[in-house]
């Protein structure tokens, strides 16, 4: 996890383009690019992708979101992509918890928050697309 007081101008962090194929995530089409950060602030870093800059939003946990009626991330800023491997890893995890209905001692701590969080997104984006 990044925190945006380490990071420092000059430093490398990778950006994960998401790849979808008919509005479904697909691993395989994920690009991840080595950036530079060119400004790191209290709560925003604008990092140089070599083509264009993209600023992150520390709040948004350095992710950035097509919203169009539904949560899709559109990319993503990680400090190495063993970060964005583990994520994923997670994520899997979790859908398979909830499809599985497993109960509070699966996961524990932080990776427990995060598959809430993940089931509450999930279950917010759902009633918005619905509605």
């Amino acid at each position: 996890m990044i925190d945006i007081k380490d990071l420092k101008v000059g430093q490398t962090l990778y950006l994960v383009r998401k790849g979808y194929e008919g509005n479904v995530h697909k691993e395989e089409l994920d690009r991840v690019l080595e950036v530079k950060v060119v400004k790191a602030g209290r709560r925003y870093v604008t990092v140089n992708t070599y083509i264009t800059t993209e600023t992150f939003d520390s709040q948004e946990d350095f992710k950035i979101y097509n919203n169009y009626g539904y949560m899709k991330m559109k990319c993503g800023l990680y400090l190495c992509a063993k970060d964005y491997i583990d994520e994923l890893i997670l994520i899997s995890r979790a859908e398979n918890a909830v499809i599985n209905g497993a109960g509070d001692s699966v996961f524990t701590g932080q990776a427990k928050e995060v598959i809430v969080n993940l089931v509450r997104l999930k279950r917010a984006t759902g009633k918005a697309k619905r509605g």
